[in-house]
């Protein structure tokens, strides 16, 4: 009994480190926000969220930080790029009409946009 009962212990030790590693983005591929909330929401809405407040937007004087509005939108129907090893996030843009998911190994593209 008391062997069973330790490998239950580890296995609950060992497993949120294994799924920790699954629920990321893959560095260099491009993710809708909805994309990356069905890969990890608790994860990935905190850091959307702090993406989108930090934007940054191109105008006449250069780049300038402009916060993008939190709505179910933007958090859903934006455009970010994976960045990191650890699932990093970098805003592109928010999709005029909506983010369209095109499938695993491949980029992620707003709808409309003719790049994928």
């Amino acid at each position: 009994m008391v062997k069973i009962t330790t490998l239950f212990a580890l296995a609950a030790v060992f497993t949120p480190l294994v799924a920790a590693e699954e629920y990321k983005c893959e560095k260099g591929y491009q993710y809708c926000g909805n994309k990356l909330l069905s890969i990890n929401p608790l994860g990935y809405e905190p850091l959307i969220d702090r993406t989108l407040y930090y934007a940054e937007k191109k105008s006449w004087f250069g780049w300038v930080r402009e916060p993008v509005g939190r709505s179910r939108h933007n958090l859903h129907h934006s455009l970010f790029r994976c960045s990191g090893d650890q699932g990093q996030i970098e805003f592109i843009k928010v999709c005029k009409f909506r983010c369209r998911d095109y499938g695993e190994g491949r980029n992620d593209w707003c709808e409309g946009d003719t790049h994928h």
